[in-house]
């Protein structure tokens, strides 16, 4: 890794707002539970806003909302049951006991207690602890990946024989990695939300939120940051907010990496064999020592069926090339449609659209490729399977779209434009009728 980190450049008026969006956050949870200020706090140019001993609700917040404070909320308040280490502990045990994925974990490790150990280990200010108190009761999902994203680096640090100190730095890292989502506008993050270009942007930030956050504390600005600011990172340079490529990466930012990937799956599939695939068909983004260790522990050895993945392959020949030609189409599309105002929505679905292949792993100019590769590689075809099954979803939204926003479409498109949209229309539902 490079001694020089490569942080991306936020301006202090960015920082300020999603300081505010947090504390709104805060302030909303106030009329919940009990949040209660541990001193005066005063406002970067000296203004005193709070008296130590208020209750901080929606009115406080409507009294901070337009000032820069000369320090985080977090480290002037005192929150009702805050977290502990304790309960992290308590939380993470419940996980292991009753999830798959988790209980293959902890049965590869020989000493049983060895994950709860190591997050029993970790030193966590209480700043901190109160804004996972935030993180918690707030976006209690959020939460739960901060905390299942620990244990899988509890995992690794066991499998690479981490030192106590980069072991408690990766925990700490993988415990606050995305705490700088609370620093975002909920709406953006919304599921049926269409996210535009500068929308993505606020997206991309928050590992840089989360570096800068965690430079008030001596302990944690170090390694345990770097690896936060770049968790989204991928050895390939397909990742965010910097691009980097390969052992640019820090060891500590590639072990998360794989972490929070890995959780996330979790939750995205139903299967330990659907998390298997989808982590072999992007392999090259991510450290193979930590994918491989990980499938290695997790999954159950599996007999394939040669005739049934023959009859597979070969209807997978002919969607691939459909898949091709539909991305082909909405690039055609997006000639006409990009710079068209009212287009808008279209365009961000489009932009969505390819992206998600390309996240996949697919390339569209090399798909006959892709399958001639994999062909006598079972597994690799049941990844290969995998991204078409996720595609026909893709697929089946944006043809829903374009069919309900038929009619305003085509009034902001001229004929070439319109004759693209009526092909690319055509090949989507080629490849459902498929």
């Amino acid at each position: 890794m490079n001694d020089e980190i490569k942080v991306p450049y936020i301006s202090k008026e960015e920082l300020s707002q999603g300081e505010s969006i947090f504390n709104r956050t805060v302030s909303e949870l106030g009329e919940k539970q009990s949040i209660v200020a541990e001193e005066d706090i005063y406002s970067e140019t000296g203004i005193k806003l709070v008296s130590s001993g208020t209750k901080i609700k929606n009115k406080i917040w409507e009294k901070i909302v337009n000032h820069k404070l000369i320090k985080p909320i977090t480290e002037s308040v005192s929150i009702e049951n805050c977290l502990t280490i304790n309960d992290i502990v308590s939380q993470a045990k419940s996980i292991i006991q009753n999830e798959l994925f988790f209980v293959r974990l902890a049965r590869s490790i020989d000493d049983p207690k060895y994950l709860l150990n190591k997050l029993k280990e970790i030193n966590l200010p209480k700043p901190i602890l109160n804004r996972l108190t935030v993180v918690r009761d707030a976006r209690p999902r959020l939460y739960s990946h901060l905390l299942r994203t620990s244990i899988i680096s509890a995992y690794f640090s066991f499998f690479h024989n981490l030192e106590p100190l980069k072991s408690d730095q990766l925990i700490c890292a993988s415990i606050t990695h995305d705490m700088g989502e609370m620093h975002t506008d909920p709406k953006i993050l919304e599921p049926n939300h269409i996210v535009t270009a500068e929308e993505r942007r606020f997206i991309h930030v928050h590992p840089a939120t989360g570096y800068f956050m965690l430079q008030n504390f001596p302990d944690l600005k170090g390694e345990c940051a770097v690896a936060v600011l770049q968790h989204h990172e991928r050895l390939d340079g397909s990742g965010y907010p910097s691009g980097l490529k390969g052992n640019e990466i820090s060891i500590l930012g590639q072990i998360l990496s794989v972490a929070e990937v890995a959780d996330a799956l979790t939750w995205k599939f139903t299967s330990l064999k659907e998390i298997k695939v989808a982590l072999n068909l992007n392999r090259k983004r991510f450290n193979t020592l930590f994918v491989d260790c990980l499938l290695q522990c997790v999954m159950e050895k599996e007999d394939n069926n040669k005739k049934n993945t023959k009859i597979k392959e070969k209807e997978l020949k002919k969607r691939l090339s459909l898949i091709s030609s539909v991305y082909d189409s909405t690039i055609k599309v997006s000639s006409y449609s990009e710079n068209k105002e009212p287009l808008k929505s279209l365009n961000n679905r489009l932009k969505m659209f390819r992206y998600f292949l390309v996240e996949f792993g697919f390339d569209p100019n090399d798909h006959e490729l892709l399958y001639e590769m994999n062909k006598d590689e079972p597994e690799s075809i049941e990844a290969i399977t995998l991204m078409v099954r996720e595609f026909l979803w893709q697929n089946r939204d944006l043809l829903l779209f374009i069919e309900s926003n038929k009619n305003h479409i085509e009034e902001n498109l001229d004929e070439d434009g319109k004759k693209a949209i009526s092909k690319l229309r055509t090949d989507l539902q080629k490849n459902l009728a498929t």
